[in-house]
């Protein structure tokens, strides 16, 4: 048939699932999607696809709900093993990347406006009270999210003591 990037007929069990999973007798080694890799995508029924760990978790694990994600503690978005999994939100998932150190944000970002200075001095003056997100972003020549995402701590993290 060919290669399918389209992750073929949905599993119809979980063995079938497993069939596709490079699986090892250490369970702390990631265990690999040999399935279609594309994205390590599998067909979810009439829903269209999904990946093959969400397939997975859904099925071995647990329920997943809307807005969640099934994030990899080994950072291996083709890994299958359970024990590697775990639930959490986009935000959740980039906190992990970060605290990594997988995920430049801020001033290490290849697309970065501001140095980390600028960050700094923008937190403090917004503290200060005297200056809203808006003049900020004009005075700096970047959008309000940005200044936002600032003063929020959600990027340009603070230096820690």
């Amino acid at each position: 048939m060919g290669t399918n990037n389209g992750g073929g007929r949905p599993p119809r069990s979980v063995e079938a699932w497993w069939c596709k999973v490079a699986r090892t007798a250490n369970a702390d080694e990631c265990w690999l999607w040999t399935g279609a890799q594309r994205g390590a995508r599998v067909r979810y029924g009439s829903y269209g696809t999904t990946t093959a760990h969400r397939w997975g978790y859904a099925r071995l694990v647990g329920p997943v709900e809307p807005g969640q994600l099934v994030c990899h503690t080994c950072d291996n978005g083709l890994c299958c093993n359970p024990a590697h999994w775990f639930l959490g939100t986009h935000r959740d998932n980039n906190e992990d990347m970060a605290a990594k150190g997988r995920s430049p944000s801020g001033a290490a970002h290849h697309a970065s406006k501001l140095t980390q200075a600028q960050a700094d001095t923008i937190r403090a003056d917004f503290a200060s009270g005297e200056i809203g997100v808006v003049a900020l972003a004009r005075l700096h020549l970047v959008s309000h999210q940005v200044i936002s995402r600032i003063v929020r701590g959600e990027s340009y993290l603070a230096k820690q003591c």
